[in-house]
């Protein structure tokens, strides 16, 4: 549905999905961040696109440039053999010279030293220029016994460099990293040659391709790959990775929330922390599959995409005007109110002003956490620990490179009083008896100190203020008493823990009538939370 550009249908499609399979993890996005949609596309006045000249008819792909050489993959060599899967010839590796107006030309293809009769993909090159990695099919006979011993030939994708000799690229070599019964593809290089991210279905994923890194040692050779983890990787496809001049790292993904097929995403790192997972935006991203994203320092790349209205199956396509990429790093510190002492392992979460979820964060033992947020973007913290009662902080956006924020958090003991526990006053709109997102947020602090004092059982009272009937409000605080007790169940407390009684109006907390102001009757729509039994010592 996305791919066909049906957004609104796409998501009541997901809304089915999620409510089937809530612990998936494309579930869990969705629901965490149900906008999505529009707020990719309003991303869209950061840059532009254009289909290069240079596109055949076949597909093409992969487009960086190299001491003054555009390299790209095309099945454009009409005198090679058609590859079955899609009747277009396998894919070569061409080379053109970019000439001082900024156009391609002389057309090169690579020599058979690259080039050979089967599949070679996407390269990257070494900081000096003078390595080439680039992806290439391979064929292994699988053999297997039914009613007889049998030969089937499979191919995966491996990885190779090759080194500049001249004009020519020479002594191709293949990586130690290759597995012949997985496919290892899409190599980029770090910037400072130290790393190379690629593409793999290698045991111990996330699920199809995943992204990983490896470190390039000193004598050239690749050691031990390490999966990126589920910062980056899904049980979708994610491919494609671009490590840039900033250490930013691009790649493409169907399982992040995007726009249809394959999106270009990215995530960089901070001081050695990640920044949170973001969609680069429309143009660049389509409702059709959009990969093998790259830039320069300047802002100028390149993305392909199998999109309407290009040249062939895939394009390649120019990319101008990128912002500079502007982030800010929050630390945020989590405190107790009372003695000043840090607390470990609080949980902080960061949304942005429209409530969807960033991140999710856990104290070390110093009481810090850090994230990477976006210049200029206000955000919303969510705090909480075991044993305090939560806490919130809205933090404005900034320029500035870093921000602090401090956030203190009142032991739960605090709020408990006597034979109560005194939360704000949880408020309901007028006749009604729903959970407001208030309400919600202050029983979440009584569902916290239930769950510290596991004895604890509560009476929870609802009153309603002096409007209409009076049987009327003992009906409607009756079943705020309900909706309030069927909210902490929800939330695990077992239902012999927790009872509810509707006061209506006869126990009003502003004895002002009928001549009570909008706030004095919303002092009386309150509810209250007798401890019947296991509270802490001093508090039954």
């Amino acid at each position: 549905l996305k791919a066909n550009g049906k957004y609104e249908a796409s998501n009541v499609a997901m809304q089915k999905f999620a409510s089937m399979h809530p612990e998936d993890s494309r579930a869990m996005a969705f629901n965490a961040n149900p906008d999505y949609i529009r707020r990719i596309l309003k991303k869209g006045n950061k840059l532009t696109v254009e289909n290069l000249d240079i596109n055949s008819p076949a597909a093409d792909f992969g487009a960086t440039i190299q001491d003054g050489k555009l390299y790209l993959t095309s099945a454009r060599n009409d005198s090679r053999k058609d590859y079955g899967w899609n009747e277009e010839p396998f894919l070569d590796i061409y080379e053109y010279t970019v000439g001082l107006d900024g156009t391609y030309q002389e057309e090169t293809l690579l020599s058979k030293d690259i080039n050979t009769k089967h599949h070679e993909g996407v390269v990257s090159f070494s900081p000096d220029g003078k390595t080439m990695y680039f992806s290439r099919e391979s064929f292994y006979e699988d053999i297997y016994e039914k009613d007889s011993v049998s030969n089937t030939k499979f191919s995966v994708l491996h990885m190779y460099k090759a080194t500049k000799s001249g004009d020519e690229w020479k002594n191709v070599e293949a990586l130690s990293i290759n597995d012949e019964n997985h496919s290892i593809k899409n190599p980029s290089v770090s910037k400072d040659g130290k790393t190379l991210y690629f593409a793999s279905d290698m045991p111990g994923g996330q699920g199809g391709f995943d992204i990983y890194k490896a470190p390039i040692n000193n004598d050239g050779q690749v050691g031990e790959p390490v999966n990126l983890g589920k910062e980056v990787n899904t049980g979708g496809q994610e491919m494609f990775p671009y490590s840039s001049h900033d250490n930013t790292l691009y790649f493409s993904s169907n399982g992040h929330l995007g726009l249809g097929g394959l999106d270009v995403f990215f995530i960089s790192e901070n001081n050695g922390k990640m920044s949170p997972l973001r969609n680069i935006g429309a143009p660049v991203n389509s409702n059709s599959d959009d990969f093998a994203f790259n830039m320069d320092e300047s802002g100028d790349g390149f993305v392909s995409s199998n999109r309407a209205g290009g040249k062939g199956g895939d394009d390649v396509y120019a990319v101008k005007k990128i912002q500079p990429i502007c982030d800010v790093e929050m630390i945020v510190h989590v405190e107790n109110s009372e003695t000043g002492e840090s607390i470990a392992n609080a949980t902080v979460t960061l949304s942005d002003e429209s409530g969807s979820l960033i991140a999710s964060e856990t104290t070390n033992a110093e009481g810090l956490v850090t994230f990477n947020v976006e210049c200029d973007k206000n955000t919303n913290l969510v705090v909480g620990a075991e044993e305090y009662e939560n806490n919130t902080a809205d933090v404005s956006g900034t320029k500035e490179e870093q921000v602090e924020v401090e956030v203190k958090l009142d032991p739960v003991k605090k709020i408990i009083v006597a034979d109560r526990i005194v939360l704000e006053p949880i408020y309901f709109d007028y006749d009604k008896s729903n959970i407001t997102e208030q309400g919600a947020f202050e029983l979440d602090k009584l569902i916290q100190i239930m769950n510290n004092y596991p004895d604890m059982v509560i009476n929870a009272k609802s009153h309603t203020d002096s409007r209409g009937k009076d049987k009327y409000n003992k009906d409607l605080s009756s079943r705020r008493a309900k909706s309030t007790v069927e909210y902490v169940i929800s939330k695990g407390i077992d239902a012999s823990r927790i009872s509810g009684v509707g006061m209506g109006e006869s126990e009003p907390l502003s004895g002002c009538g009928d001549d009570c102001s909008e706030e004095q009757h919303q002092l009386n729509r309150r509810s209250e939370f007798i401890i019947v039994s296991g509270g802490p010592e001093g508090n039954q």
